[in-house]
């Protein structure tokens, strides 16, 4: 224990042992009749018979006769009695100080996220090819930056493709995989503050996702957003949750009701899959303590009935994993409120869950078609929220701040700004400079494959095909007038069919995109036409 913590017990008269002493003063205790308090699904057996042994010896050391032999169970001990200890409900709920501090935590994590995840897409993109230990590195470097940083709050978990699928992979050099423009990464860490503890997971991919990656991915996020949406009411036990509302991401719950209860809201959007994930969704967490703590679980585990209680701090993670293949998961830590519901049905207190993280969450990742109006609308108030909390806190960081703006826009942009890349990438012979890549910002395109892509909404050009540019690579798919969204995009090509091979010609794409869009999917039309000569 540190120093200044035993100080502040000792004045509240709290003396402090040390741990090798605690037999003996079980002992001593129970030998002088004393009833010791154990909570008996923790303790450990050894001190549960060091109580009981001194019991039946008595004050004297004399042994007692057979009738108050040792019995084993809570009810007959002569010495313990089977209590939770009242120190666990303290740590669970915690009050306003400590709220405050795990927030302030979560803005300094985030500020040392986002930096990182801006420095390394864009080391990726550069054609750089990194270690799973060099990411930990790099991510933990950030941390230590931070204000009131101590050390990482649990070794990080940076698993590339299979080893995302290890639900507690720890990289080691020398049998590590590598990161670059293919990777699906999965990251899980976290920070130990002076104000707070920080555990969150992001899943990114740096180049071109699969549609069945995109997929299970989208259906984890939902199970996310489910959970994060929940609303639960006093006085209602978790079992009678009628699941025909839960399919509808806003479910309502009871205060008091176990974390068993609404683990489902969670697992939902992937069992319509056939998928599922073998772990919790949710544990608790310490203010400036353990990353995990209990006694509350949002899990499986119908033995834990522990209600949910207004203060509480639990994770929210859903994930989907295959062995080889790849891991994904999506973290939050969650801060239990009173919820502001329009009614109060038998004066009953409902509760909801607030983020505390706050980390862009990657959108390339996600297949749009697949969420709903409510979910998508989620997604924008969460980066919305993100953008307004940490942006302040970049002024310094200008790059970080532009990462930090594009990776919060509404999703739709986002998918607008991922489906013109994707575009660019079906024309094999695109030429892309570093200047303008970096003036966009664009990342995840294979090395020497990365350019600018400046939309500017307005007129629908005129379509027409350019002999020397030949016809466009990708045609319309089935989309009427009403679902084109015209955009107009400047990029730079360059075309081996030119009068003269090597020569540059600046010129403009139209794209029109479905406004209910999968992305990824070619479900647009584009033609090329010929602009100014450029030198």
């Amino acid at each position: 224990m540190f120093k200044v913590e035993a100080e502040h017990l000792k004045a509240g008269g709290v003396v402090v042992r040390p741990y090798e002493q605690l037999v003996a003063d079980v002992k001593a205790k129970a030998s002088a009749k004393a009833r010791i308090a154990m909570d008996l699904s923790k303790v450990s057996y050894a001190v549960f018979q060091a109580a009981e042994e001194a019991a039946a010896a008595g004050p004297r050391g004399r042994k007692r006769n057979a009738a108050d032999a040792v019995v084993p169970a809570a009810g007959g001990s002569k010495a313990v009695v089977d209590l939770v200890s009242p120190i666990v409900a303290a740590k669970a709920i915690k009050n306003g100080a400590e709220l405050e501090g795990m927030r302030q935590a979560h803005l300094r994590d985030a500020v040392a996220i986002c930096d990182f995840l801006q420095w390394l897409e864009a080391k990726i993109a550069s054609g750089a090819t990194l270690t799973e230990v060099e990411v930990d590195l790099e991510l933990t470097g950030r941390r230590k930056q931070q204000p009131g940083f101590i050390e990482p709050s649990f070794p990080t978990i940076a698993g590339a493709n299979g080893n995302g699928a290890i639900i507690h992979y720890r990289a080691q050099e020398g049998s590590c995989k590598t990161v670059d423009a293919k990777t699906l990464l999965l990251i899980d860490s976290g920070g130990q503050y002076d104000c707070g503890t920080t555990d969150i997971t992001r899943t990114m991919h740096f180049g071109s996702p699969s549609e069945h990656q995109r997929r299970c991915y989208t259906r984890v996020l939902q199970g996310h957003i489910a959970l994060s949406q929940a609303v639960f009411p006093d006085g209602t036990p978790g079992t009678a949750i009628d699941i025909s509302v839960c399919l509808h991401s806003l479910a309502v719950f009871p205060e008091g009701t176990p974390g068993t209860a609404i683990d489902t809201l969670a697992r939902l959007p992937l069992w319509r899959d056939g998928l599922n994930y073998r772990h919790g969704t949710g544990h608790g967490v310490g203010a400036a303590l353990n990353v995990h703590e209990g006694p509350q679980s949002i899990s499986t585990r119908y033995w834990i009935t522990t209600p949910l209680q207004v203060g509480m701090i639990c994770s929210n993670e859903p994930g989907y994993y295959e062995d080889g293949g790849f891991g994904i998961r999506v973290e939050n830590l969650l801060v239990i409120k009173e919820a502001d519901t329009e009614f109060r049905f038998g004066g009953a207190t409902f509760m909801a869950f607030e983020d505390l993280t706050l980390v862009p969450i990657q959108t390339k990742m996600i297949s749009a078609a697949l969420l709903t109006a409510s979910e998508e609308q989620w997604l924008d108030g969460y980066h919305k929220l993100v953008w307004e909390r940490v942006s302040p806190l970049l002024a310094d960081k200008p790059d970080v701040l532009a990462w930090l703006k594009r990776n919060t826009a509404p999703l739709k942009e986002q998918a607008l700004s991922f489906f013109a890349t994707s575009v660019l990438r079906g024309l094999d012979d695109v030429v892309f400079t570093p200047r303008v890549l970096e003036a966009a910002g664009v990342a995840g395109l294979p090395a020497g494959k990365q350019m600018l892509i400046n939309s500017v909404r307005g007129e629908v050009l005129t379509l027409a095909n350019s002999a020397s540019l030949g016809p466009a690579s990708l045609q319309p798919i089935g989309l009427t007038q009403q679902q084109q969204q015209p955009l107009r995009f400047n990029a730079v090509v360059n075309r081996s069919t030119l009068s003269t091979p090597g020569d540059t010609v600046a010129v403009e794409l139209d794209l029109f995109v479905a406004s209910t869009m999968m992305l990824g999917s070619p479900t647009f039309a584009v033609q090329l036409r010929l602009g100014p000569y450029i030198q």
